[in-house]
């Protein structure tokens, strides 16, 4: 890791560059072309995964280097494949550590309902609607950012560390905790900030 990674403010929401949100539809569809997006597609959580990669594909632009890269789109389409199966790992800790049997019950009971939300966006962005696009993305990150806010402090800390690509080794030194109290607190965190978000529709 980068000795001048930052970390993430619970305060702050990601922000969308102009080149970024322009070449938003090609993100989504690299998102789903991933091979891990079929294990998220089949569990319900593709649009999930979309939205979080697409929030850290846009916060880790700031590390884009001219000299290394021709474009900030270049840089992004080379960094998609790590952030997308970041995203997933985090997504499958959370699915299979702490969705109960009655809230996968529940969410059966959605499958739908969920169904129509997500076609509903997809034909919006197929049919070049940016504003509504901009709208989810803007809704769903200060969702997260609200989120997080309300996690107990040792919970926030650790996502907010992870979120700026610090390991469960560095997050343990940085706080003084164990590395198994940091591995329980993320995954207790980010289960959190999923029940959080989805109450307040920000992915649906």
């Amino acid at each position: 890791m980068a000795s001048n990674a930052s970390t993430p403010s619970a305060a702050g929401a990601v922000q969308f560059s102009p080149d970024f949100l322009a070449h938003l539809p090609n993100y989504q569809k690299a998102i789903r072309g991933q091979r891990i997006a079929r294990w998220a597609r089949q569990r319900g959580l593709e649009e999930d995964l979309v939205q979080l990669a697409l929030l850290d594909l846009a916060r880790v632009e700031s590390r884009y280097d001219p000299t290394r890269a021709t474009s900030a789109h270049h840089y992004r389409l080379a960094v998609l494949p790590s952030r997308v199966s970041d995203c997933a790992d985090m997504l499958r800790r959370m699915h299979s550590d702490f969705v109960s049997l009655d809230e996968k019950s529940a969410e059966s009971d959605l499958e739908g309902e969920d169904a129509e939300h997500r076609e509903l966006e997809e034909d919006a962005v197929h049919l070049g609607d940016p504003v509504f696009t901009l709208a989810v993305r803007r809704q769903f990150a200060l969702a997260l950012r609200d989120a997080v806010a309300t996690l107990p402090d040792v919970q926030r800390r650790v996502i907010e560390l992870a979120l700026g690509d610090y390991t469960d080794r560095e997050i343990s030194d940085e706080l003084g905790v164990s590395v198994q109290a940091v591995c329980t607190a993320r995954m207790k965190g980010t289960a959190k900030l999923r029940v959080a978000i989805h109450q307040g529709h920000a992915l649906n």
